[in-house]
């Protein structure tokens, strides 16, 4: 199939019932390169990994969920007992997917629009933008802060510290530990934004899925919606609001040495009314 043909069908496709993501099963059978052209054209964006596939072991093509690790040279792995042929190692790039970027569609003409498609997406758009949210400044979050341990990110307050779970490579998984200190929105937009993805939205992206994480575990907090990640717009940088700490070892090495320091004051201060 032709380019054009090719990318006509999917913009069909992804404004019907079967939906706008394109699964790598199905990418395998399309001519060499074509993904790649795809995506340099905007037409695709890469969505997070895919947990359920298609199982490659037999020809019944059973949906599945596989057991995914990382080996210690850092590959990821995966593998899954098959009824038929037994224990089955699955490539890691069938683990991918991405979405149809529809608007670039209709932009190189590869979709076009009739009226009354344009005014529903147009409500939808609306809708969306009715529900942003509008994240609060959390003025004081006393001894709160993100811990990486292990590549997993933990949560820390009110004395508590337990893993968020979540996804590795997720947008607030490679926010919090691209963000140990500040970065320009420039490198943001290059190392961490599928294309179609400003800074600014992978922000409240990232905002949105820390703060239900952080209620799901199990934490009080004083918002909802609460600012974990900003945008300094007089340095041009996002930084994390909290304190991000390398390992455990580091948070408990740093909070005594804190404390410590509480201490001393405190004592100067009782000496000085002593004195008075």
């Amino acid at each position: 199939m032709k380019l054009e043909e090719h990318a006509k069908s999917l913009a069909i496709r992804a404004k019907s019932r079967v939906g706008d993501t394109v699964v790598a099963y199905e990418v395998m059978k399309w001519p060499e390169g074509r993904l790649q052209q795809f995506i340099e054209m905007g037409l695709l964006r890469p969505l997070p990994d895919a947990d359920e596939i298609r199982c490659p072991g037999c020809t019944d093509s059973c949906m599945i969920v596989p057991i995914r690790t990382i080996l210690p040279n850092g590959e990821p792995y995966a593998e899954h007992l098959c009824g038929k042929e037994g224990l089955v190692e699955i490539p890691d790039f069938l683990f991918k997917c991405w979405q149809i970027v529809i608007n670039k569609m209709i932009e190189l003409g590869y979709y076009h629009e009739t009226q009354d498609n344009r005014g529903k997406r147009e409500k939808e758009k609306t809708k969306k933008q009715a529900k942003k949210k509008n994240f609060e400044h959390w003025p004081s979050p006393g001894d709160a802060c993100f811990i990486i341990e292990n590549e997993r990110i933990e949560f820390h307050y009110d004395g508590e510290i337990k893993d968020l779970k979540l996804k590795k490579d997720s947008n607030a998984d490679q926010m919090i530990k691209y963000l140990q200190a500040p970065v320009s929105g420039k490198i943001i937009k290059k190392i961490l934004c599928s294309p179609g993805t400003r800074p600014s939205d992978l922000k409240d992206q990232t905002n949105e899925q820390l703060n239900k994480k952080i209620a799901t575990v199990g934490f009080i907090m004083p918002m909802n919606n609460i600012e974990f990640i900003r945008f300094v717009d007089t340095r041009n940088e996002y930084e994390c609001v909290l304190e991000i700490y390398q390992s455990r070892g580091d948070f408990t090495r740093l909070e005594l040495e804190q404390s410590l320091v509480d201490d001393r004051r405190f004592k100067d201060l009782d000496t000085a009314e002593d004195q008075y």
